[in-house]
């Protein structure tokens, strides 16, 4: 069944332009050419078998693998098309042609320009791929036809024609005049098919990104192939998606002349979807399927646009997938169409970046960058659902429209290489094939059972088979930020290592599963799985788990993998939570990225050594000179501030150290004022000029205090001088004949 007017998204003349004419107005458009005196070469008396042999054989090296039925076609890009049917070329023709035989050299001039340009009053378009195909069907009748067919009115505006059964008979009708011309009927069966085939490869789409912001949907009536070449072989780490659970992904070619955008990357490759029917019991046809998702993908990107939140300048639409077009492709032997997405190629997927990449915890750099695309994720996520905080007031027509992506794993996080060097690259969420709009009111209240997410990172509601609302995502997406965190910590390996701390059997399903929840026997109750927990705490006291990503895993386990789903964090929560964690990450003076701040790099090397001790320098950073004076009113300290002041901070785990000055607390989880500078000394070590004396680190701290007073008394000064300033003006001003004063 193809798409219905008014119920699918595709005859939405606001967000969507259905090009029904293979893109021919928007390349005529882009590629426009004054009519023009054709130059008179050197008369070529083979031109016509010159011109099939090189069209057959330029097709034959295009081998579009889609058709309607993903029959093997051959196509003719535009730019080679025009390298072979030139102005010179047509007038050769002519000029053979036993049908414009006994006229001038003049008239054949002008009959050649009207098949190459189209008349000049414009009410007849080209004729050039009607004129390649006669001579494809090496036919010296049906080319003899051409004067016959133009006067009937056929053009390249009527290509390709439609196939229909008349009287138990395959018909050639004319799509664009909806009636037949009767001459293209009258040739013979094999030379009927065989035009019928060339049109369609010599009529290849052009294929447009976006119209005046609408996203671009091409409806292929007649069939035909596509103008890329492929498959194309791919490597292992070229899939865009190894699954293939509702779709299968190819890698394509696609030449600069057949399209009118350029990738970020310098490239011709793109990513092409071809959508799977997925029978289901209540009967949605392959036209419901692709409605479902291009809505998704339309909605989330226009919302996108306007997502709140600071300093955005339009990163959040660069982590949601964008689709470049889309394709309704029909064919005489299916009742229903064929739908392709057309998207940017993605260097990998997650699940292959972890494989691929090596970890690397102890760069600042990466730590960073997992933190940002952690932060900018949430907002994509949180555009697709729509979620707006109480303080953000849209007058969005589809503010009362929800969409719920369903399927979050790592092989629907797609991976994109910087095109700038030094780049980190950015990850995509992509696959809205488990998609689903709600409205307002509907938006909790969708079965559970019926379309399962993948099983090893669904949310309990599925086991419970409780309503299914937004929140599922957020749970999924925990997941994946979990595993992401123990590859960066501990490497590929470990996340088969976490897979099997997780592995139970489900009361459920009857056999063991790496879910992260437990379901109890009568589904009344869900929890989180112990090994999830304890993998976490390993996590946590991992030997390079700096502070921010001690804060990421707490809000993953507390907010996202909450298994009640009533008490679990929404998409907005989520991505508040994760902005004050990026915005803290920026501050390049604190000690949030920096890994000695953790009990193990310290209170465990300490105490698990004995005869061991640690020396403590501490020189606040705030007190040097090039701190900025609003950084220092925010975080004010006394004059008497020692190394040990810290200690009345609320604390959550305190680990005590042997300390030459005494005790020394450690707080975990907080920021300190304080750069430690950690040295562990055993009684065995040599070198003891390296050590640190307690009057030396007193000494250090009384300078710095002192230069704090100093700079303390030159702000004062400074405001006191200002003033000053301001009352000798108020006094010349009022004093008696002074020009200043009113």
């Amino acid at each position: 069944m193809p798409p219905i007017p008014n119920v699918h998204v595709v005859y939405d003349n606001r967000r969507v332009h259905r090009i029904d004419d293979r893109g021919n107005e928007a390349w005529s458009y882009k590629h426009a050419r004054k009519r023009k005196t054709i130059k008179v070469s050197e008369q070529n008396p083979e031109i016509i078998r010159h011109i099939k042999d090189r069209l057959y054989k330029t097709a034959h090296k295009n081998k579009g693998f889609l058709g309607s039925q993903d029959r093997g076609m051959r196509f003719v890009t535009r730019a080679q098309f025009d390298n072979i049917i030139t102005p010179e070329a047509v007038l050769q023709v002519v000029a053979k042609l036993a049908c414009y035989q006994g006229l001038t050299a003049r008239d054949h001039m002008q009959i050649a320009q009207d098949i190459y340009w189209g008349t000049e009053d414009g009410r007849r378009s080209p004729c050039r791929r009607l004129l390649a195909s006669l001579i494809g069907t090496g036919n010296s009748e049906a080319l003899g036809s051409i004067k016959t067919l133009i006067d009937e009115g056929l053009s390249d505006t009527c290509l390709p024609l439609l196939v229909k059964e008349v009287m138990e008979e395959d018909t050639l009708i004319c799509a664009h005049h909806e009636h037949q011309h009767a001459s293209i009927n009258d040739m013979d069966l094999e030379s009927r098919e065989t035009f019928t085939a060339l049109c369609r490869s010599f009529s290849v789409p052009f294929i447009k990104w976006k119209d005046g912001g609408k996203h671009c949907h091409y409806v292929l009536k007649s069939g035909g192939p596509l103008p890329m070449r492929g498959p194309l072989p791919m490597e292992k780490n070229d899939k865009m998606n190894e699954e293939g659970d509702f779709g299968e992904v190819f890698k394509v070619e696609i030449d600069p002349g057949d399209r009118d955008f350029d990738p970020e990357k310098n490239t011709n490759f793109f990513a092409l979807k071809k959508l799977k029917k997925h029978g289901d019991s209540n009967g949605t046809s392959r036209a419901d399927e692709f409605d479902l998702e291009i809505r998704s993908l339309i909605f989330a990107e226009s919302r996108a646009l306007k997502v709140p939140g600071p300093d955005d300048n339009g990163q959040t639409k660069r982590h949601l997938i964008q689709p470049l077009a889309t394709f309704e492709v029909y064919d005489s032997t299916d009742p229903e169409p064929t739908f392709y997405f057309l998207f940017p190629l993605a260097d990998c997927n997650l699940k292959q970046f972890w494989e691929k990449k090596r970890h690397d915890a102890t760069r600042e750099k990466h730590c960073g960058w997992m933190v940002e695309q952690f932060y900018l994720l949430a907002k994509a996520l949180q555009c697709v659902h729509n979620e707006r905080s109480l303080m953000f007031r849209s007058k969005r027509t589809d503010s009362n429209v929800f969409c719920r992506h369903g399927d979050i794993k790592p092989s629907n996080f797609l991976f994109f290489e910087d095109s700038q060097p030094g780049g980190l690259g950015r990850l995509v969420l992509g696959d809205f094939g488990m998609g689903r709009i709600h409205r307002k009111g509907s938006r909790s209240s969708q079965p559970a059972g019926e379309r399962m997410a993948t099983l090893s990172y669904q949310a309990p509601e599925f086991a419970k088979q409780d309503v299914v609302s937004l929140k599922t995502d957020i749970f999924s997406l925990g997941c994946v930020y979990l595993e992401h965190i123990t590859w960066l910590l501990m490497g590929f390996e470990a996340l088969d290592k976490f897979a099997d701390a997780r592995l139970e059997t489900d009361p459920v399903y009857g056999f063991e599963t790496d879910t992260f929840y437990n379901v109890s026997q009568s589904k009344d109750s869900v929890w989180l799985k112990e090994g999830v927990k304890r993998w976490i705490r390993d996590l946590k006291q991992h030997k390079d788990c700096v502070e921010v990503v001690y804060d990421l895993l707490e809000i993953i386990e507390h907010n996202m993998l909450e298994a009640n789903h009533q008490n679990r964090i929404n998409s907005v929560m989520l991505a508040n939570n994760l902005e004050k964690v990026w915005i803290k990450w920026q501050r390049k003076d604190s000690l949030y990225g920096d890994r000695h701040w953790r009990e193990s790099e310290i209170g465990s090397k300490a105490i698990n050594r004995p005869n061991s001790s640690a020396k403590v320098l501490a020189i606040s950073k705030e007190l040097l000179w090039k701190q900025k004076a609003n950084r220092a009113s925010r975080r004010k300290i006394a004059d008497n501030t020692t190394p040990n002041d810290h200690q009345n901070l609320p604390v959550k785990e305190i680990t005590t150290v042997e300390n030459p000055s005494g005790r020394f607390a450690l707080e975990r989880g907080k920021t300190f004022h304080w750069t430690m500078e950690l040295e562990l000394q055993s009684e065995d070590d040599s070198g003891s000029d390296r050590e640190l004396s307690a009057e030396r680190a007193e000494d250090i701290m009384t300078r710095v205090r002192a230069l704090r007073r100093i700079k303390a008394r030159e702000r004062n000064d400074q405001v006191v001088n200002r003033f000053q300033k301001m009352d000798d003006i108020s006094r010349s001003e009022g004093e008696p004949g002074s020009t200043g004063s009113r």
